[in-house]
């Protein structure tokens, strides 16, 4: 029999008891348990049959630990079986689409729909611009890959060849032609399966229709451009009869050829008919640091070397002994001086422009022809003192010399180049220029 046996009134779970009992031939209302043990008490559940022994493989699945030091185990069927055919199992190649692929289609996509059409200065930002923005049309069955647009002149009888975009742009620049043009075109669409659709219903656009009247182009006669110091300045004046100009944009560089994406200077000057104008491009504050350095006055300064003159309105070097003509400046060390001065003439000899007092300092460049010649050194010390050497042979006349402390806000010495542009709102008008200018 079994049944099961509880240490006290608290033992809510009990042990499980096996006991034998003493088998006697035919029917009886009592039984003889075997040998010693605890027995069942009055009242208790008992199972009375055969002993039998089962071995099922199993897996333990957890243990639950249990009074006086027992443990409840937790046990499953092992299922072997389900262990070797998951083992023989050959997984497929793993792909994340599910179903077959669909075939292609031979439908036609719908004619695409015209969000915008924009042309001209206005509308693109180029005065030849023509842009179209498309979209697919509703209830389309298939995909849409392209849009074509096919475009020629109004009236013209020949197609040009169709420009191409993806629909997921849709976004069609029609190229190769000018402002005022009036451009005939038709869109279409073509599906992923190359399958295009019906040509659109043909539209003429004129290229620069809202953009206002282009100016004409100012007067060169009346554009003044100088040179000077670090700075170039420019005059100009809008005749009186041009009244379609609201403002002009300056362009400047070295090279002498225009880049319009580039060169812009300066901030565009409004304007109006008649007007009179004067803009600076560099530093307005320059200023030359000698005193008399046009000669106008034969007293000091400069100071003069040996052999040195001043006559009519220019200095003079003869040969026979070296000697320099110089000027204080005052100099501190990394400090750029730029230096300029007109040699009239000379022969024999080198002219060398110096810097002296604390460090003679030699700079780089000596002249031995004459011209307008331009040179700027970095003051390696102190100075106090910037003059011109004329070697013992040097025959030379000088004149227009100037000097100046070179700031952030200073044009490079040497050659530059000016363009000046109308506009009437955003419409361009033609430039004027080039305007050669030298920097000092």
């Amino acid at each position: 029999i079994r049944f099961r046996s509880f240490a006290d009134d608290s033992d809510a779970q009990g042990q499980s008891v096996l006991r034998a009992i003493k088998t006697v031939m035919g029917e009886n209302r009592a039984i003889s348990l075997a040998g010693e043990g605890e027995a069942p008490q009055v009242g208790d559940l008992i199972h009375f049959g055969p002993v039998a022994s089962e071995s099922i493989p199993v897996i333990v699945a957890s243990v639950e630990r249990g009074n006086d030091n027992t443990s409840i185990v937790h046990m499953l069927p092992a299922a072997d079986e389900m262990h070797e055919r998951t083992a023989a199992e050959v997984p497929p190649t793993w792909s994340g689409r599910v179903g077959a692929e669909v075939g292609g289609s031979n439908a036609e996509p719908p004619v695409p729909i015209v969000k915008s059409v924009r042309s001209g200065i206005s509308g693109t930002g180029s005065a030849t611009g023509l842009r179209i923005t498309l979209k697919p049309g509703a209830g389309s069955a298939v995909i849409v890959s392209t849009f074509e647009v096919r475009h020629r002149l109004s009236g013209s009888g020949t197609w040009l060849t169709a420009v191409t975009v993806s629909a997921s742009s849709g976004v069609v620049n029609l190229p190769g032609y000018a402002s005022g043009d009036a451009v005939e075109w038709e869109p279409r669409s073509v599906s992923k399966d190359s399958v295009p659709s019906l040509w659109g219903s043909p539209r003429i656009t004129t290229i620069g229709a809202d953009d206002p009247t282009a100016p004409n182009a100012l007067n060169s006669s009346l554009i003044v451009a100088t040179g000077g110091l670090g700075k170039a300045d420019i005059f100009f004046t809008v005749a009186p009869t041009e009244e379609n100009i609201t403002h002009v944009q300056f362009y400047s560089n070295t090279s002498g050829t225009l880049d319009t994406g580039t060169d812009a200077i300066l901030a565009p000057i409004d304007v109006a008919a008649g007007g009179t104008y004067t803009r600076v491009h560099g530093d307005p504050s320059i200023v030359t640091l000698v005193t008399n350095g046009n000669f106008s006055a034969q007293a000091s300064p400069p100071t003069l070397g040996s052999n040195w003159t001043i006559t009519s309105g220019h200095a003079d070097h003869s040969p026979g002994t070296g000697g320099s003509i110089s000027w204080s400046v005052a100099m501190a060390a990394g400090e750029e001086i730029c230096l300029s001065v007109m040699i009239n003439s000379i022969s024999g000899g080198a002219l060398t422009p110096r810097s002296t007092g604390t460090l003679t300092e030699t700079w780089t460049t000596a002249y031995t022809t004459p011209g307008l010649k331009l040179q700027s050194h970095v003051a390696g010390s102190a100075n106090g003192t910037l003059g011109l050497l004329a070697a013992t042979a040097t025959v030379c006349q000088i004149d227009d010399l100037a000097a100046y402390k070179k700031t952030a806000a200073c044009l490079s010495q040497g050659d530059r180049y000016y363009w000046l542009q109308p506009f009437n709102g955003v419409t361009p008008g033609p430039i004027a220029g080039p305007f050669l200018v030298t920097i000092r």
